[in-house]
């Protein structure tokens, strides 16, 4: 037993002998500071804010519609030359008197003789677009741009641009004005 007492003494007088230097030794450790009182407080929910929810995305566009097809002396869009009365009406477009001589379905002037269809037309504006052939053209194409495209377009008298086109069976005008939805496309039998 003396020697744990010496062991002990030992121990003490060499951690008396580190504090003394200035060295507090291997036994000597800092606490922590006690937390006062008056400390702020922590706030309640330490959670970051919510994100703001993104705006809902805008659907996208609707597809175009096809173009118009147009066939030379044969149709424009779904009116065909030799169309009866009856198959216009069965095409649910909307029917307008223009003059007693035609009549509009949807945006179509239709001629009718003899009980058939000698000749449809319309505006490039109310067409849209339209395809001959494998070509297709956008409403607000330059007329001569048809022309070109169409065949064997012959200019006419008339005022403003007039070409008859396809042996007569096919037609490019322009009204009283360049603006190119105004341009009248015309299908006819000949």
């Amino acid at each position: 037993m003396r020697r744990l007492a010496c062991a002990i003494a030992l121990v003490a007088t060499a951690c008396g002998a580190s504090e003394e230097r200035g060295d507090p030794g291997p036994a000597a450790t800092e606490e922590p500071p006690a937390a006062t009182a008056e400390a702020t407080p922590e706030p309640e929910n330490d959670e970051a804010p919510a994100p703001e929810p993104e705006p809902p995305a805008e659907p996208p566009p609707p597809p175009a519609p096809p173009p118009i097809e147009v066939e030379a002396g044969v149709r424009m869009g779904p009116i065909r030359i030799g169309m009866t009365a009856d198959e216009l009406a069965a095409l649910g477009l909307e029917t307008t008197e223009v003059d007693p001589r035609s009549q509009r379905y949807g945006p179509y002037r239709v001629w009718v003789e003899r009980g058939a269809v000698t000749r449809v037309e319309a505006t490039m504006g109310d067409l849209g677009r339209i395809r001959f052939g494998d070509r297709e053209f956008e409403a607000g194409v330059d007329i001569y741009a048809l022309r070109d495209a169409f065949p064997g377009c012959v200019w006419e008298e008339g005022g403003g641009e007039r070409y008859r086109c396809a042996d007569g069976r096919l037609t490019v005008v322009t009204t009283h004005t360049m603006n190119p939805l105004r341009y009248t496309l015309g299908v006819r039998s000949r």
